[in-house]
């Protein structure tokens, strides 16, 4: 007697099932028995066999053809080309500001930064001075931060008196955006808690 009918008299007995649920319970515990005895065991093959014998070298499949874009992605690619005209459009950017931009060396202007451009209101007029003011490499990035933070030209002159140095643009931008003008730097050098060391005074770049 295994322990499955153990349990089913055992519950039989304590009164939790009826003599009719018990009879069910032995009877399909019965019926799996015969299942059981039914199914033939299953083979084993000699020990140390592998149970997955190797499989033939499948021959190499052909290259997929490109897949065309779905009309999902036309319509999206679509929609970006529209939306980016009408910001063009939106904020001025015409054919007689790209050209400006161009001749002054930003050619291959993205639609985003001749934006980015327009709405900062940086001229060619404005790049072209910071670029006679040192900044040749200067990006379109670092441009429109700048403008965006009022770093013109007097600035840019102004903190080289004071630093001794040539100022990095982010440097330029940071000072400008916690109002650190010539006067405070000066005043901060003066209360001797900052150990500076001019290098090489900076070209004047005052007009003769």
């Amino acid at each position: 007697m295994n322990e499955e009918r153990t349990q089913i008299l055992e519950m039989l007995a304590r009164g939790k099932i009826t003599v009719d649920e018990a009879q069910s319970l032995l009877d399909a515990l019965e019926a799996g028995d015969q299942v059981r005895e039914v199914q033939p065991p299953q083979s084993e093959g000699p020990r140390g066999a592998d149970p997955f014998p190797p499989q033939p070298p499948q021959p190499p499949q052909p290259p997929r053809p490109p897949r065309r874009r779905t009309r999902r992605r036309r319509r999206r690619d679509s929609d970006d080309l529209i939306d980016q005209v009408l910001q063009l459009r939106i904020h001025g950017v015409d054919g007689h500001f790209i050209a400006e931009m161009r001749e002054i060396g930003f050619a291959d202007l993205t639609a985003d930064e001749l934006v980015a451009l327009r709405i900062h209101e940086v001229t060619p007029r404005y790049v072209q001075a910071i670029r006679e003011a040192g900044f040749e490499d200067i990006t379109v990035d670092e441009i429109v931060e700048m403008r965006l933070h009022d770093v013109d030209v007097d600035y840019i002159r102004d903190m080289r008196k004071a630093t001794g140095r040539d100022l990095a643009p982010h440097h330029l931008i940071e000072m400008r955006i916690h109002d650190v003008d010539p006067e405070i730097f000066t005043e901060i050098l003066n209360l001797d808690v900052v150990d500076f060391e001019p290098d090489e005074k900076a070209p004047d770049l005052s007009e003769e």
